[in-house]
């Protein structure tokens, strides 16, 4: 069974801890939010790409897990929290020829996805729909969660290095 494997059971678990990260009234330090997520977010995103590909079932899409205002209530928080450190510049698209558009990116923006995304496979999981779990999980690796954990991971190294933080 799905819930079984070992991949899922390991990305579940990083899943609740990341999750658990933004579920109290208040958040560790920033500096000490950004070294916790210096190490989780890349094992949880290699674990999120070790998810076998499933197909869902007909509930796959429903409207479970955080709200928008959820969402937006943890972004928000997540803003005044990192202050300047929420902020970095790259390159939105490194595949495109010349790539010399660079945007803002935000770390509560990145953060707050993430959450959302996995939230709601919990939410799926929680109430043992387990194949659509790995199916949320998986999907939003691939087009939305997994981009904002790549880029992140990078704002955070840099944020880190700076701070001397070695």
């Amino acid at each position: 069974m799905i819930q079984d494997e070992p991949a899922v059971t390991e990305f579940r678990s990083r899943a609740e801890h990341y999750c658990a990260l933004f579920g109290g009234e208040q958040f560790p330090e920033p500096v000490d939010l950004l070294r916790e997520l210096r190490v989780l977010l890349p094992r949880l995103y290699a674990d999120g790409a070790s998810l076998p590909v499933t197909e869902g079932t007909d509930s796959c899409n429903d409207e479970l897990g955080p709200t928008t205002a959820d969402v937006s209530a943890l972004y928000k928080r997540l803003g005044a929290h990192l202050g300047g450190r929420g902020r970095y510049w790259e390159i939105y698209d490194p595949s495109l020829d010349p790539s010399d558009e660079v945007v803002a990116g935000s770390l509560p923006d990145d953060l707050s996805d993430i959450w959302n995304d996995l939230a709601r496979g919990l939410a799926f999981w929680d109430r043992g729909s387990f194949e659509d779990a790995v199916w949320n999980w998986r999907f939003h690796w691939g087009v939305h969660w997994g981009a904002h954990a790549a880029d992140a991971i990078r704002a955070i190294h840099w944020h880190l290095y700076q701070l001397g933080d070695r």
